[in-house]
């Protein structure tokens, strides 16, 4: 918005187009306020969202007894040695697999080294060795851990019953 003065014909020549911005104030002048007052939003919380969900409690509120109660306590230590049980014998899996191909490579190197008998290959086999024994030792341990977590999920088990 500007106030402008338009060219004049005046002694046989044309006076210069001269633009003038406005001020804040001279633009809002109408307004009696902050222009930015106009178009102010409250601020919403999270809470106060008109598109938040209101979760299940409601619903089970509603139905009353026919929902099963909610877990308790020992239904989610169950379920979470469950979880655990689970990422063990993942981790499992894996470990035995690198297990196998570490098995395969001491194999090569203990018959490169028995071929060759050079130096090198004798502690190329001496390394894959010590690395199958290394993955060997961390099957175990796993197959420890999924014992334990195992035995103690069966007497949470027992406890639930």
């Amino acid at each position: 918005m500007c106030r402008e003065q338009w060219p004049t014909v005046g002694c046989g020549h044309w006076d210069w187009h001269i633009v003038v911005p406005l001020s804040v104030q001279e633009q809002y002048r109408e307004w009696d306020s902050n222009p930015h007052g106009l178009f102010a939003q409250r601020i919403l919380s999270p809470s106060r969202l008109p598109f938040r969900h209101p979760g299940i409690g409601p619903m089970i509120r509603a139905l009353g007894p026919t929902i099963a109660p909610l877990m308790g306590r020992l239904e989610k230590r169950i379920f979470g040695l469950n979880d655990e049980i689970s990422r063990f014998e993942a981790e499992l899996d894996q470990a035995r697999a690198e297990l196998d191909v570490h098995r395969h490579l001491s194999d090569d190197a203990i018959r490169d080294a028995a071929v060759s008998d050079s130096p090198f290959d004798r502690e190329d086999a001496r390394e894959t060795t010590a690395d199958v024994a290394r993955f060997e030792r961390l099957v175990d341990h796993l197959l420890d851990k999924i014992g334990d977590v195992t035995a103690k999920r069966d007497r949470l088990l027992d406890k639930l019953r």
